[in-house]
């Protein structure tokens, strides 16, 4: 059992996260390896820089929330009147909802903020 939740984890990331995987198609020698790692080019700002990982942790939270709750039901669907699996399951997909609005709320606010922090900075 441990290894499928791990091999289904696994999968999971690797659906999530596409471009982790793209390889490069050209072997440019030293300064394209230099340029695709960031090195002569500008500096990248840091308010933009925040923005795309708080937008990336909230859209990864989203989707743990969607699948915990996708489970909840699942559990709920399959208690078969059992009382206990009943109240585990609601307490899941109690839990997913909270936790969606939770995420929600956070990326209201951040989508408010963010763009004051912008304009704050001078990015």
């Amino acid at each position: 059992m441990r290894n499928s939740s791990w091999i289904a984890t696994v999968s999971l990331w690797l659906l999530a996260f596409p471009p982790i995987a793209r390889a490069q198609s050209t072997l440019g020698g030293l300064q394209d390896a230099g340029n695709a790692a960031g090195f002569g080019r500008e500096p990248q700002k840091l308010a933009p820089l925040i923005g795309q990982i708080v937008n990336a942790v909230l859209a990864l939270s989203g989707l743990i929330l969607v699948v915990l709750f996708v489970w909840g039901g699942i559990l709920y669907l399959t208690a078969q009147g059992d009382v206990e699996r009943v109240k585990k399951a609601k307490g899941a997909l109690v839990n997913a909802v909270i936790g969606i609005v939770i995420v929600v709320s956070a990326f209201t606010i951040v989508s408010f903020f963010l763009p004051q922090l912008v304009f704050l900075s001078g990015s």
